[in-house]
């Protein structure tokens, strides 16, 4: 039932997305929607990937290479220039800019 319930938000703020960001929503329902045609169990939608692969954080320049890795992966799909440009990422409070998300700092050094 919480499949359920969150792909329904999913949908709206998607389709509620601005008119630059439409096609862009419309491309990522359009890759929910074929990835839950390849399996049985998925009903129509699919947004998460399967799997984990959990790591033990060993130091912190594990840590940092992790957290940049998080960062980036808007910057990868072409969501933003740099990552502190995309809204929902703790990137902005690391440069000191306003926030979506309230994080912990941690200080490595």
């Amino acid at each position: 039932m919480r499949y359920i319930q969150t792909m329904k938000r999913i949908k709206i703020f998607l389709n509620d997305a601005p008119a630059p960001a439409r096609a862009l929503a419309a491309r990522a329902l359009q890759r929910f929607l074929a990835a839950g045609k390849q399996l049985k169990r998925i009903k129509k939608y699919k947004v998460w990937q399967d799997g984990n692969q959990a790591k033990l954080i060993y130091s912190n320049k594990f840590l940092m290479e992790k957290l940049n890795y998080i960062h980036n992966n808007p910057v990868e799909y072409g969501l933003c220039n740099v990552p502190w440009e995309y809204k929902f990422s703790s990137a902005t409070n690391y440069v000191d800019k306003p926030s979506l998300i309230n994080v912990s700092l941690l200080s490595l050094w």
